[in-house]
């Protein structure tokens, strides 16, 4: 990466590596065929395996995590206020978390009482979270313009929310935080690491130590015997239940890991094992 203020150049195994998983997010879903072999699906919950469907959403997980301490620093060499990039990350997470809970109340939608088609909602949805989180040209003398687009997308997205309605007349629901969807899990474990960052830096103990304490809450979580309960459960319980943290924060070791050691990448790749 080059780190000269003002320009970076993009770690191109990392965005390779992301997009790799992200093809075959997209492949994986379409091998339910007959005849498929069983290693390319997601293993049953009671067997003790794993396909590579299993492996593709973990494996983007890590992979954020990886991207952290490399985002960070450029940010602050960049000369970004740690209250800025603490203000960045907040944002970033609640739109993730935003975006998934839309997504995943498409199927929930009533047609019937939202009186809209479903699939028309989920298209003015994408087409609202295109316009407001698109990476817009900074040098083209048109920011008003970029900023009607990104207030169309907000105006938008109320009216989505305004709108939609589920479950059936006499007991009308509307959007709920069922499980946060896939871009709010990772946005819970990715604001977990970089807050995690942020307060330890490069310092390899006490990441150890919350990686480990993640990976300890997934064990008492999966073993019943951490539950939890109530508003606070609800809203967060992936970071509570542990799982999506302990990947992301393994991610973000090895970044660290990688970044800060001196020796010769086999090496590296031989304390990984």
């Amino acid at each position: 990466m080059n780190l000269e203020k003002g320009h970076s150049t993009r770690i191109l195994s990392i965005d390779i590596m992301r997009g790799f998983t992200l093809l075959l997010m997209l492949f994986v879903n379409d091998l339910y065929e007959p005849g498929v072999p069983f290693w390319l699906l997601h293993a049953p919950a009671n067997v003790d395996s794993m396909g590579l469907a299993d492996w593709v959403f973990p494996g983007f997980l890590f992979m954020v995590g990886v991207s952290v301490p490399y985002a960070i620093r450029s940010r602050l060499h960049n000369g970004e206020s740690e209250l800025r990039l603490m203000g960045h990350i907040i944002i970033r997470t609640i739109s993730l978390l935003l975006i998934g809970v839309y997504m995943v109340n498409i199927e929930r939608l009533n047609e019937a009482l939202t009186g809209m088609n479903k699939y028309c909602w989920a298209i003015l949805l994408y087409l609202s979270i295109f316009l407001i989180w698109n990476n817009y040209p900074r040098r083209t003398g048109r920011p008003r313009f970029f900023l009607c687009l990104k207030g169309l997308g907000l105006i938008t997205m109320i009216v989505l929310a305004a709108v939609f309605k589920a479950g059936e007349p006499g007991k009308v629901l509307w959007l709920a935080t069922s499980w946060w969807g896939i871009l709010g899990l990772i946005g819970w474990g990715y604001f977990v690491a970089t807050l995690a960052y942020l307060l330890f830096g490069e310092r390899k103990i006490p990441l150890l130590f919350i990686w480990g304490f993640f990976i300890g809450l997934n064990i008492l979580s999966q073993l019943g015997i951490l539950t939890w309960s109530g508003l606070f459960g609800s809203v967060f319980n992936v970071v509570l239940e542990g799982s999506i943290p302990s990947i992301v924060l393994a991610g973000l070791v090895v970044g660290v890991l990688i970044r800060s050691e001196k020796k010769p990448s086999k090496k590296i790749c031989f304390l990984l094992v």
